[in-house]
């Protein structure tokens, strides 16, 4: 497993621990078997979300390659500043391809028809092409559960990245430093607790449910800050998952 060695899980636990001890408010908490539309919008018009007793099941499209086939949910507020956020995950295809993402503080770049408000274009993410995303949105993005898109290797990936892209800044230059590759977590019907914890320096991160808990803590002192905005949920073509108990807190 090519984690960070012991040592170095224990400083990230040390960091995680400190942050989540911290005063956090509860900002939004659904269970996932109430009405998603409570307190989502969805993007993607060929996916399917259903509230189930064990959480609501989000599956995108069933056609790899054809960009209508991704799906975004989108909390309907915003939340501002210090972030800690929490959920119950679980993998429901075999799909050794593709991502799952999820996104802070998203704003539109405020030029042409991508107001600062995402949710006041959201009809021109009727296909929710990536790349209308990565440049249109001012957003801290996540992606995790994620494999390549050529194969079917098994090796994993968790990755930081700072949208929008620029003319000084590449889609591969988007990337934060630290990414994780081959955490063996993410096997399919397996639940998993992520829980997230962003503040303006720093992404730290927990993952429990598999041999061992995985830490993780990304340096974000490197991008620009991102300070208020709608928490979102990516999946591309051909992934379906179940999230439960998305709890969102801030300070």
């Amino acid at each position: 497993m090519n984690q960070p060695s012991l040592s170095k899980q224990e400083d990230m636990q040390a960091v995680f621990d400190q942050l989540n001890k911290q005063d956090w408010n509860l900002a939004l908490s659904d269970s996932g078997s109430a009405d998603w539309q409570e307190h989502w919008a969805l993007d993607g018009e060929k996916c399917k979300v259903t509230n189930t007793a064990d959480g609501m099941v989000f599956k995108a499209g069933p056609e790899a390659g054809d960009n209508a086939h991704h799906g975004v949910l989108w909390t309907k507020a915003s939340f501002p500043g210090d972030m800690k956020v929490s959920f119950d995950f679980t993998r429901l295809d075999t799909v050794n391809r593709y991502v799952c993402i999820v996104y802070f503080h998203a704003n539109g770049i405020d030029e042409g028809d991508f107001a600062k408000d995402i949710h006041a274009w959201s009809h021109l993410r009727q296909v929710p092409w990536m790349k209308t995303y990565f440049e249109n949105m001012d957003l801290l993005h996540v992606s995790f559960a994620a494999f390549g898109n050529d194969n079917d290797d098994t090796e994993d990936y968790i990755r930081v990245r700072r949208y929008p892209v620029r003319e000084d800044r590449d889609f591969n230059q988007m990337e934060v430093d630290g990414t994780i590759f081959n955490t063996g977590l993410f096997i399919p019907d397996q639940a998993y607790h992520v829980t997230f914890i962003k503040t303006k320096d720093q992404l730290a991160m927990e993952i429990t449910g598999g041999d061992k808990p995985l830490y993780h803590v990304w340096d974000i002192s490197t991008v620009e800050e991102t300070v208020d905005g709608p928490f979102g949920i990516r999946q591309m073509w051909q992934k379906h998952s179940r999230y439960q108990n998305i709890n969102i807190y801030t300070k």
